[in-house]
Formats: structure tokens, sequence, C-alpha cells
């Protein structure tokens, strides 16, 4: 569990003691305690963001095996056509196990976007499960990054949110450090920058932070907890 305590840089010699203040709340006032209130996810790495339902509703095609997978012992005949997707909302990667009698009509497009949720809308089947990262094919690993940033570039609030709502993991780390190239110096730029006022957008967000291209650390991090499954905190995927 993520203490949720004022993240300060530590005094001078002279100028007090190095001890957190215990009483909870972010660096930006009382927001983060508000979310709290509504239930909200405090464990390491995903404080402050809501959890909801935990199974996906769209997904992004990423390959396709008509045939199964090679290592399949079956007959040829007997074999399910595979698809294999990542999820939008928790970044899950699964295979749908398509019907075979409905495999000549389906038409694979590679980062096409497909709803996969419960109703009639659903044309792609109901047969999932989850795999891990190296269970996906060469090409569904070189598709990932522009799937990754076209799911960045449509919600980009929903990324947004991170710059403004990330909290201490402890008091000596905090979540803006697992983003690739942010260091204690780009930290506390983007830290000092949203006591001020919450971003607004990612252009806003470059020029008083003084970071540039935000949405390229989004999908490198994702991309590293979706390849890593011992990452130890977790920001944008669930398990």
């Amino acid at each position: 569990m993520v203490n949720q305590m004022e993240y300060r840089k530590p005094p001078r010699d002279g100028e007090g003691s190095n001890r957190p203040r215990q009483r909870p709340r972010d660096d930006y006032g009382d927001r983060g305690r508000g979310d709290r209130d509504r239930g909200d996810r405090e464990d390491s790495g995903r404080p402050g963001f809501p959890v909801q339902k935990k199974y996906e509703d769209w997904a992004w095609e990423l390959e396709f095996l008509p045939h199964g997978y090679v290592d399949d012992q079956r007959p040829m005949h007997l074999r399910d056509p595979i698809l294999q997707v990542l999820g939008e909302q928790y970044f899950s990667i699964l295979e749908v196990i398509l019907d075979r009698e409905k495999n000549n009509d389906f038409k694979f497009e590679p980062g096409k976007r497909d709803f996969i949720g419960k109703g009639d809308q659903n044309v792609i089947g109901h047969r999932f499960k989850r795999i891990g990262f190296d269970k996906l094919t060469i090409n569904a690993k070189a598709e990932l990054p522009r799937i990754l940033e076209k799911i960045v570039a449509q919600d980009p609030a929903r990324f947004l949110a991170f710059f403004n709502l990330s909290q201490p993991i402890t008091t000596k780390m905090h979540q803006l450090e697992l983003l690739p190239g942010i260091g204690k110096k780009t930290m506390w730029q983007i830290i000092d920058a949203r006591k001020k006022k919450l971003f607004e957008n990612f252009a806003d967000l470059q020029a008083r932070a003084g970071i540039g291209k935000p949405e390229s650390l989004i999908i490198k991090r994702i991309f590293k907890e979706l390849e890593n499954p011992d990452e130890k905190h977790l920001i944008f995927i669930r398990h």
C-alpha cells in the first residue's frame, strides 16, 4: 500500500527533521483524499486511480493465426483460429478463440479496434484467454507501439491524469520517477508546476514542466510493464 503522505523536498541542515508529515494528503492539497473516499485503490504503483470493472470492453487487433499456434499438436482441421489482441482499458494481452465455422468470414486488420464486451455488438467472440507478452508473435510485438500510440492519442486526458494525480511510492521515490527519463530534477519541475495549476493538456505540461513528448514517456512505460511480468510497480496495466 502506498503511503500517501506529502512528498516534500528534504530540508537543508538546521531546517528541521527529515521525517515527513504523517497527515495523509498529496502534494497538491486534499484532492487525493477526496479520491480515496470514493473507494479508489491504493496499492503500490496505482493510488488515486479508481477500480471499476475487471473485464475489457474494447481491444485492438495485433495478430491473427488462422490455424492456431505452430506448437498445437492437434490435426489442422481441429485447431482453433486465434486472434491476439490488446485490451484498451487495462492493457490485458488476450487471445480470442474464434469459431472455426466463422473463420472464413473474419477479416484481420492490424490495429483495428473491436468491441469484445457483452452484447450483440460483439461480433468477435466470447472465448478469451489471458496470455503473457512472451506468447505474442513477432508481428504482434512489433504492432504494440503503434497501438499504444493510438490508445494514448484517442484519450489524452486519461493519461494526462497521471502527471496531475501521481503520488509518492515511498518517502524517497515518486511515481513520476517510474517514467523513463524522469529524474529528481524533472520530477520536481512537474510537482512544482502542478501545485500552481493542474496541467490542462500535454502541450501545457511540456511548456510548464519542460519535458518533451510526454506521450512517448507514457507509451514506453506501458510497454515496459507489458513485457516485464515481474515489474514491481504497475501504473497502467493490470495483471
